[in-house]
């Protein structure tokens, strides 16, 4: 009997062993070797097991529009030159730059991930830059858990605040790209605004084009008229616009202007930059001006004096104090209203000065009160604006080429007609995959 119990335990446990193999086997073929997160906007997980897509995970809603199906099996390298094409095709990625944060733990080193990233976005010729997070500290996972977002993102916002005043809860929701000009610029916006250099967008409302004149292509527009266009020579040198200064790696601009003078009493006077105020100085009195002391100041007017003959006048003129004098209505000339300093009241046309006939003189007080438009801060008596942005590289343009404002190079002695075309009606609104979508425009926060 013992013999035949050995007899049927052998096989049995020759087929646990296998089925155990078989099972460690088919473990290892599932496991999860590296574990790798982007952030772009989209936040996206992939689990590999070797060189192989395990599985993808959107981390938010942006990652599910970039995520196409049937992405596992296919290699790390494939699954990431869709995942950009996708990224490309919902416009994630704009003006041929993204900025990605890297995070990879697992079997595959960050080295050799980055490397791959690199390469797939740079085939698709994009300037492409990657933040490696090598190490996670805990407060990182604690504001990646209070904000809902990846602990690499949350890395990378621990480290653009850091030494500036700005909250983490108006970062949480930017773009990798708005976090490194904040980092670089000290720039920043609240939460719901996107950073555009110096200044926060926020979308505000949607419009249908309409029919309009637009510049053709190979042709850029510049007040108003299209010229000629080439593509501008970029320097490797860094630098700053011609009205700028270079500050600590920063461009500086500084805006200034006179401020509004105001008076709390009497009327800003520009020309002296003060406050003209009105000092009494008496009743005005008439005053013949034409023969002083010799007309008669007679019901407003001056009558001129003539002899009298045997004691009395021709005519109906009267005697006054020995004089004969013509009272009639229109005898004479009006006299005029002077003041006690011996200025006249009496404008050029004859019209009053001050209807109450009192007099004042001007009295310059230093008073002034002084305003600024939003966005400039009052030094002085100037009002001024410093813009801060981080240096490009300096562009040059080929013979015959100016370079503008706009860092566009244009044929000025080349203009090219206008054509038919969509345009966006609201001087706020820009035309962005064939709607025109309006922003509200303000001045980004500085930390």
């Amino acid at each position: 009997m013992k013999k035949n119990k050995k007899k049927i335990l052998i096989p049995i446990i020759s087929a646990l062993l296998i089925l155990l193999v078989i099972g460690i086997i088919v473990f290892n073929m599932n496991k999860t070797t590296t574990k790798i997160t982007l952030d772009i906007n989209p936040s996206i997980e992939l689990l590999l097991h070797k060189d192989k897509v395990k599985k993808v995970i959107p981390l938010n809603d942006d990652a599910k529009k970039v995520i196409p199906n049937k992405l596992e099996g296919k290699t790390f390298t494939n699954a990431l030159d869709i995942i950009t094409e996708k990224l490309i095709e919902n416009e994630f990625i704009r003006d041929n730059e993204v900025t990605i944060i890297l995070y990879s733990e697992g079997e595959l080193s960050s080295k050799k991930v980055e490397e791959k990233v690199l390469s797939s976005f740079i085939n698709q010729d994009i300037k492409t830059e990657v933040i490696t997070i090598s190490k996670l500290a805990k407060e990182d996972k604690t504001l990646a858990k209070k904000y809902n977002i990846t602990p690499a993102k949350a890395a990378y916002i621990n480290k653009v605040k850091k030494g500036k005043n700005i909250d983490a809860k108006d970062l949480v929701d930017k773009s990798i790209m708005e976090l490194k000009n904040t980092k670089q610029t000290g720039y920043y916006c609240e939460s719901g605004y996107k950073l555009e250099g110096n200044r926060c967008l926020k979308e505000v409302g949607r419009e249908k084009p309409i029919d309009g004149e637009i510049c053709p292509s190979g042709s850029n527009e510049y007040n108003g008229v299209c010229y000629e266009e080439s593509n501008p020579i970029v320097s490797n040198e860094i630098g700053c616009e011609e009205d700028s200064t270079l500050e600590n790696g920063k461009c500086i601009r500084r805006d200034e202007h006179t401020a509004i003078g105001e008076c709390a009493n009497g009327d800003y006077n520009s020309d002296v930059d003060a406050c003209s105020e009105k000092e009494y100085i008496g009743d005005a009195y008439q005053y013949c001006r034409i023969t002083p002391g010799e007309d008669l100041l007679y019901n407003g007017r001056c009558l001129g004096r003539k002899p009298t003959i045997n004691g009395g006048c021709l005519g109906s003129d009267q005697v006054i104090n020995g004089w004969c004098y013509d009272t009639s209505p229109s005898s004479g000339y009006a006299a005029e209203w002077v003041c006690p300093d011996g200025t006249f009241l009496s404008n050029a046309d004859g019209s009053l000065k001050s209807e109450d006939k009192k007099c004042y003189k001007e009295k310059l007080v230093k008073n002034v009160i002084y305003k600024c438009e939003e966005g400039y801060k009052l030094e002085g008596n100037m009002c001024v604006r410093v813009q801060k942005y981080a240096p490009e590289p300096k562009i040059y343009c080929s013979d015959g080429y100016t370079l503008t404002p706009n860092r566009n190079c244009l044929n000025l002695n080349k203009a090219v007609d206008k054509v038919g075309g969509k345009v966006c009606s609201n001087e706020h609104a820009r035309y962005e995959n064939n709607i025109c979508i309006i922003y509200e425009d303000i001045d980004a926060k500085e930390s």
